[in-house]
């Protein structure tokens, strides 16, 4: 029986080990009453029902010994997790057999619980929590235990592949249907050897959503046979509704029966299959890139866009042997924000081809080199490079490390950008290559500008010889000219030979930009020494200062220089409001939203257009993550024109309210509304005076990055637009009573507007939708007499969420709160799905 206490001077502890890392974290390893323990430590005043949990016996389930020293004790099976023996470095092959039967013993298991403890709260079945009892032979574990304890005891973040759709509303059947659903995705997981999403960078959010809305796995991505009896049970186990799914002793019964068949039962399931993409499940689109390592086509995998690399190398060379699959392992799992994601391999006619994510922005080769305008912004081109830089010193860090490897040779071509030109990820194509193999391969001299002198004598590639690397790329991109360009055209051999002589790029191509940092940099970086070459952190903290340097500098603070408006390509029109009509454009080599304003005939026209380009100069300042960045503005004939960042994903108006049937979480609501009033502090805290936004509603709300993040439009303008516009601003439906009533506009005046767009998010309604009349005369005589919206429209229906709406929209502006002291955090977040409504 489990002890409540045990005293401490009874266990022996030893080593700490980990145990399904991101679940457990490290547990100590020791001895007690004889037997081997795993220590894990729980926090002080952690509550356990010590006597239900030890009261746990069956060889299926982990064994629970008590309560020490703030560990929780239980025993240490002296194996690994099921997860780790399918997707880590400890990998093995198995048969179809061994898969079924250990879904089988945790099915047992867990009936053996719902029968004993119906009322039992523990974690959530998943791999992490599932154990080997024996050392594993093709004739099988004999058997697997599975660890029962309080969920309490991880974040339900780490498990949130295997949750039902009832569990993120915060139920879960006592019958067990909600593990049910879980071991229909386990019994998935271990026949193809993939994780669900695994093909995505969902965030826990996305997961939960995807969830909710019935995506499941895909059948195809299992490359063993299977008979339709398992298809069957998998998708039954996964149905939406808990009262559809089939119970335990089910789900135990057509397991046992499938093992007794014997057909098909010693098919092998190969260490690292989860690697391995079939062909025939990618749609190939057209090439978009090429350089000497690859050829890269755009392609849709699983119902998403990815890039497909085929690595130039010849078959017999790059057969997925064990140490590729084990390298390639190693490298999908880093998930560095500095590499473009790789998810796996597949194998062509032609060879191997890699599957990497798909990036409508292209490669830096195209940023610098395709067509486009002439110009582009200083403060981008730092920004850029000072990620790559970053990227550099992570790969430089990796390199050490057991079954890893990254190229040393980087070019633009490699070089990936995403979130419309702002970000810019490496994409490693994972090969071991050393400097005399890479010499020998390259095709043409412009794979060899990127390499260092002493590289073509020593054939051996350094961090030194990485920096030279980067200072040439540093030159491409400033300069816009490819490396000595004014050698051209010229053998290989030749440009070995100036290279060695010491000739390199032309500095009067960066000397007139007058850009003495980048120049003393690229210089630095090139230096004909290689140990007075800056280190990969110098290159860092170099570029960040230079970045804060250009914010501050009056100088830096339109690297643009004033907007022309022949500078601007406009493209198509994606939008009308109060203000004009929004395009979408090309303005100096960059994806722009540019909005067009008639301006009225009136004496006063030229002093206001001043104004007005005075107000943009300031707003042209601000510099937040939720504030869409405006770059300045032009006149043309009785036209003016902003220049602004374009949100790809359009406005949260649209995603509320468009023709697509988008759902979404309290839990995105919630941190779209946080984003939000980040974005409004920020204009509030300005200096030398707040900066006002005047209208606020969900038409100025823009969403980017996958709807992930949420930017501010269309702020402080209002006051100068005022005067310039033939057309009214502002929407009633957001409008603080008071100025409606012609009272001074002030900060809480926003806040109304946050109030009234936030109800509007959890409702997903038009505001005053109630009102039979929609005209604005009835809505502004409503708002003026104290109404609002009605608040029981909410989803889910919440007072922390009611008190917070009420008290942003209160009729008396003093009892609103400021910007600052709105906090979201305090609104418990429901995982249900806000849906549209009638």
């Amino acid at each position: 029986m489990m002890a409540d206490n045990i005293n401490v001077t009874d266990i022996h502890l030893g080593k700490t080990v980990k145990l399904s890392y991101g679940v457990f974290g490290e547990v100590d390893i020791g001895k007690f009453d004889n037997q081997l323990i795993a220590a894990y430590k729980i926090s002080t005043n952690f509550p356990i029902c010590s006597s239900t949990f030890g009261s746990l016996e069956h060889d299926n389930i982990i064994k629970l010994y008590g309560i020490s020293n703030k560990c929780f004790l239980m025993e240490y099976t002296g194996f690994e997790s099921l997860h780790s023996f399918l997707h880590e470095q400890c990998q093995g092959t198995y048969k179809l057999k061994n898969a079924l039967n250990w879904m089988r013993e945790a099915a047992l298991g867990l009936e053996y619980i719902y029968l004993r403890h119906p009322q039992l709260t523990f974690l959530k079945l998943c791999p992490q929590l599932i154990y080997f009892g024996t050392k594993f032979s093709y004739s099988g574990f004999k058997s697997v235990k599975i660890a029962i304890l309080p969920d309490k005891l991880i974040d339900h973040k780490k498990a949130a592949n295997y949750f039902s759709p009832e569990e993120f509303y915060g139920e879960k059947n006592a019958m067990g249907q909600s593990d049910v659903f879980s071991i229909g995705i386990i019994i998935w997981e271990v026949l193809a050897r993939k994780q669900l999403f695994h093909h995505t960078n969902y965030t826990y959010t996305e997961i939960v959503e995807a969830v909710l809305r019935g995506e499941r796995p895909s059948m195809d991505e299992i490359t063993i046979k299977i008979d339709s009896q398992l298809k069957s049970l998998m998708r039954n186990c996964w149905n939406t509704n808990p009262d559809e799914r089939p119970t335990i002793q089910m789900v135990i019964s057509t397991l046992s029966g499938i093992l007794e068949k014997e057909e098909c039962l010693d098919q092998l399931i190969p260490e690292y299959l989860g690697l391995y993409v079939d062909m025939d499940i990618i749609d190939m689109g057209k090439k978009i890139g090429e350089d000497c390592f690859s050829v890269s086509q755009r392609a849709t995998w699983l119902n998403m866009e990815k890039t497909i690399t085929k690595l130039k190398f010849s078959t017999d060379q790059w057969t997925p042997t064990l140490s590729f699959k084990m390298k390639l392992n190693k490298n999908i799992r880093i998930n560095s924000a500095f590499l473009v994601n790789l998810y796996g391999y597949s194998l062509g006619k032609e060879g191997i081809y890699l599957i990497s994510d798909y990036s409508d922005d292209g490669s830096l080769h195209d940023y610098v080199h395709g067509g486009g305008r002439s110009k582009f912004s200083v403060n981008n081109l730092i920004k850029l490079m000072l990620d790559a830089a970053e990227a550099i010193c992570f790969l430089n860090t990796r390199r050490n490390i057991r079954h890893t490897f990254h190229t040393y040779i980087l070019t633009p071509h490699n070089m990936i950008l995403f979130n419309n030109f702002k970000r810019l990820k490496i994409r490693d194509n994972f090969f071991n290559v050393d400097a005399r193999s890479f010499l020998n391969f390259a095709k043409t001299t412009y794979d060899l500008v990127y390499i260092a002198p002493e590289v073509f004598e020593t054939e051996i590639f350094t961090d030194a010889s990485e920096v030279y690397n980067f200072g040439i790329i540093l030159y491409e991109v400033f300069a816009r000219k490819k490396p000595y360009y004014n050698l051209y055209p010229i053998e290989k051999d030749d440009l070995r030979y100036h290279i060695a002589l010491g000739i390199r790029v032309l500095m009067p191509d960066i000397e007139e930009l007058k850009l003495q940092y980048i120049e003393n940099l690229i210089r630095k970086c090139l230096h004909p020494h290689e140990h007075k070459r800056p280190k990969h952190g110098i290159l860092v903290l170099d570029l960040q200062s230079q970045l804060l340097l250009s914010t501050d500098n009056s100088t830096m603070m339109k690297p643009y220089g004033f907007v022309h408006y022949s500078d601007i390509n406009f493209m198509e029109s994606i939008g009308r409001g109060s203000f004009g009509i929004v395009y979408r454009a090309d303005w100096l080599k960059n994806d722009v939203a540019v909005k067009k304003i008639k301006i009225i005939e009136a004496e006063n026209k030229d002093t206001a257009l001043k104004a007005f380009e005075k107000e943009v100069n300031q707003l042209s300042l601000t510099n937040h993550e939720n504030i869409v960045k405006l770059y300045g503005s032009c006149s043309h004939e009785n036209f003016a024109y902003l220049v602004m960042d374009y949100a790809e994903c359009g406005s949260l108006y649209n995603y509320l309210h468009g023709d697509e049937q988008k759902e979404y979480t309290m839990a995105r609501a919630l941190d779209w509304m946080i984003q939000c009033v980040q974005g409004i502090q920020h204009l509030h805290s300005m200096t030398p005076k707040p900066m006002l936004h005047r209208d606020l509603k969900t038409q100025n709300l823009l969403l980017t990055d996958n709807n992930r993040i949420l930017k501010i439009a269309d702020f402080g303008t209002a006051t100068d637009l005022r005067t310039l516009m033939t057309s009214a601003i502002g929407t009633v439906a957001y409008m603080a009573p008071e100025v409606l009533s012609g009272e001074k506009y002030t900060e809480k005046c926003d806040i109304y507007s946050f109030g009234i767009v936030l109800w509007e998010v959890m409702a997903r309604r038009k505001p005053f939708h109630h009102l039979k009349n929609q005209r604005n005369e009835t809505i502004m005589f409503c708002a003026s007499k104290g109404n609002r919206p009605p608040l029981d429209d909410l989803m889910p229906n919440c007072n922390e969420l009611k008190t917070l709406i009420e008290n942003c929209w209160h009729h008396n502006p003093e009892n609103r709160p400021a910007a600052k002291n709105i906090s979201l955090d305090t609104v418990p977040c429901f995982y249900s799905l806000i849906k549209r409504t009638a």
